[in-house]
């Protein structure tokens, strides 16, 4: 698809698949708002969890380490909004949304590889809990 080269989907144990969005190619840095370019590849990932309509989806947003605690919990929570806000325009229901600042790194924020990594939004999609 499209946007596979952009998007890491990740089967998870519980029956959920994530999908780990780079930050990078969805924000500026510092910012909360989506890119203009991102937006269409946000938009087809939508159409097709619309098509499982009983999905449900939370969406994560991630920070690196740099700046201060409060900013990157805000900044994190913001960019999960934003996504949730997009998936809602689009018919999408069962939607959550969450920031997790900078507490859950996937690598070192010692150097700029590591903080880019650390920089992203997940959005797990899953069926309903009563299934």
């Amino acid at each position: 698809s499209a946007f596979k080269n952009e998007i890491d989907v990740e089967e998870q144990d519980d029956g959920s698949v994530r999908l780990k969005i780079p930050g990078s190619v969805m924000f500026t840095s510092g910012r909360s708002d989506l890119s203009a370019s991102f937006q269409s590849t946000l938009t087809s990932v939508a159409q097709t969890v619309r098509q499982y309509c009983s999905l449900s989806v939370h969406v994560v947003g991630h920070t690196d380490s740099v700046g201060a605690v409060a900013a990157n919990q805000k900044l994190s929570q913001d960019r999960a909004q934003s996504v949730l806000t997009l998936f809602r325009s689009q018919g999408l229901g069962a939607l959550t949304a969450e920031g997790r600042g900078s507490q859950q790194p996937i690598a070192s924020n010692a150097d700029e590889a590591g903080r880019q990594a650390n920089r992203r939004v997940e959005v797990f999609v899953r069926p309903p809990a009563n299934h």
